[in-house]
């Protein structure tokens, strides 16, 4: 329990560090991928509870009983760009359970333009950048599990490609409180990309969080504090409540954004199906539309 322990302060002894705006590259990894953590604020690191675990907090995917599959649909903030997410996740009893994901930031299709063709040439490119990779997580005690992701990051353009690499660290912890959890990560932790001659480090994000149930656990209330490698601390604030069997509402608002702002979401659940939506609005952007599809079994 003690080095558990550990992996819950470490994060908060390098929390502390250089506020360097505009310093890091791919961007597009800090997107979230679940619309139910939208809806949320994204104040999920310890309220996540099926395989959109694998981006928001890969330890607690070591809690699942039952195989999940996610897909997600975002239309980003400007005309033409979509990012789109898969994952599936697989426990098996007594060894842990193993992810695969999938993350696309893409574009419709652009003119080629040059000072003789403003116009277009005739030609078309698209620009577009994906992350892959494996996870495993599994329980370290009753209370307290662990996972891992190694995922592969690549940004092109026309013929200009860029790869790197990088590594997720989650933990998830029952406090044995009132049914309080706490959860711990870090992510994007890893390599550089080269363009051209510029070198810049991918953004590897701190983030501490708690989550509580309550009103006979039909509602949940989550608190996270994320750290920024090129900016300030950040919170996010969300609820959820199941007013029906079929049917969740969600409110979420993060603080200390320069656009970013509230949340709100909806969640309709069918067996084993679950559909969710979020809206997300910016005070400087077009908002965000996000379409969520869970399937266990």
């Amino acid at each position: 329990m003690r080095r558990f322990i550990w992996l819950l302060v470490v994060p908060t002894i390098i929390w502390a560090q250089y506020k360097r705006h505009g310093s890091t590259a791919e961007q597009f990894l800090r997107i979230g991928i679940d619309a139910r953590a939208l809806g949320m604020g994204e104040a999920v690191v310890a309220a996540v509870e099926d395989v959109s675990a694998v981006f928001y907090n890969p330890g607690a995917l070591g809690r699942l009983e039952s195989k999940w599959i996610v897909l997600t649909h975002t239309n980003w903030v400007a005309p033409g760009i979509y990012y789109d997410f898969g994952a599936i996740a697989l426990p098996y009893a007594r060894v842990g359970t193993f992810t695969l994901f999938f993350g696309s930031l893409y574009t419709d299709a652009m003119k080629v333009r040059d000072p003789l063709h403003p116009y277009g040439t005739g030609e078309e490119f698209y620009v577009g950048k994906y992350v892959a990779g494996i996870g495993y997580s599994r329980k370290l005690t009753d209370r307290a599990s662990m996972g891992v992701n190694l995922k592969l990051v690549n940004s092109y353009l026309m013929d200009y490609s860029v790869t790197t690499w990088a590594v997720d660290v989650g933990t998830y912890f029952l406090t044995g409180w009132h049914d309080v959890v706490l959860g711990v990560t870090i992510q994007n932790f890893g390599g550089q990309v080269t363009y051209i001659t510029e070198q810049y480090p991918i953004p590897t994000m701190y983030n501490i969080g708690v989550a509580m149930p309550f009103w006979q656990n039909k509602g949940l209330l989550g608190v996270s504090l994320v750290k920024p490698p090129d900016g300030p601390e950040k919170l996010h604030t969300g609820v959820e409540i199941k007013v029906h069997p079929m049917l969740t509402i969600r409110m979420g608002y993060k603080l200390f954004y320069d656009s970013e702002d509230y949340s709100a979401g909806l969640g309709f659940h069918i067996g084993k199906l679950s559909l969710d939506y979020a809206y997300s609005h910016f005070k400087y952007l077009n908002p965000e539309h996000r379409v969520t599809v869970k399937l266990n079994w």
